[in-house]
């Protein structure tokens, strides 16, 4: 078969035009980046899926908005990880383990967010480095929880979390005399 120099020149433009193509996809997939979800998380959503969701935007799919959303996941996470444990499970929770660490981590945080004063801000410090103690002793025991006393500690968080006005919540006639007579504590980010 004989290839005259026309047939060259064709081909090579189709091959550069479908490179251009191929570039221009690729430019306006990366321009648009990812959508936000339609349909809530899965339970069966991967640790991989997570982590590269967390590296596309710098925030865990799993960090709570304030500080309520934060206390009010404590305890049904903490129930679902010791019941694994106990189950015998434990290759199963390890990812939960972390997830529940992480927001216990992030409680402090959350909580210089909203309009608590500086000893109540204190109170949810001690108190998640508490709950962060008793996940990591029956994260290391394999079995043996403490769940009266993160019960407790939940519950008290829940309480001061109940009392104040995130961000996310607030108006701008939504602060009372009291919390424009103290300052709130915010902690340096």
């Amino acid at each position: 078969m004989i290839v005259r120099k026309s047939d060259e020149m064709m081909i090579l433009r189709s091959k550069q035009a479908g490179f251009l193509f191929l570039a221009f996809g690729l430019c306006a997939l990366e321009l648009a980046g990812c959508a936000p979800a339609t349909v809530n998380k899965s339970p069966t959503t991967t640790a991989h899926e997570d982590h590269d969701h967390e590296h596309e935007h710098g925030i865990p799919s799993h960090k709570p908005k304030t500080l309520t959303d934060a206390v009010g996941q404590l305890v049904p996470r903490w129930k679902s990880v010791t019941a694994e444990v106990q189950a015998g499970h434990v290759e199963h929770v390890e990812g939960e383990f972390t997830e529940l660490l992480d927001i216990i981590r992030w409680l402090p945080e959350l909580a210089a967010d909203t309009d608590l004063k500086k000893a109540e801000w204190e109170q949810v410090q001690h108190s998640s480095q508490e709950l962060e103690t008793i996940v990591l002793a029956l994260r290391s025991s394999r079995g043996i929880s403490n769940s009266e006393d993160f019960d407790t500690l939940a519950a008290q968080l829940l309480r001061l979390a109940e009392s104040t006005v995130s961000p996310a919540s607030e108006s701008p006639h939504a602060a009372t005399e009291e919390s424009v007579e103290s300052e709130p504590h915010h902690s340096a980010k």
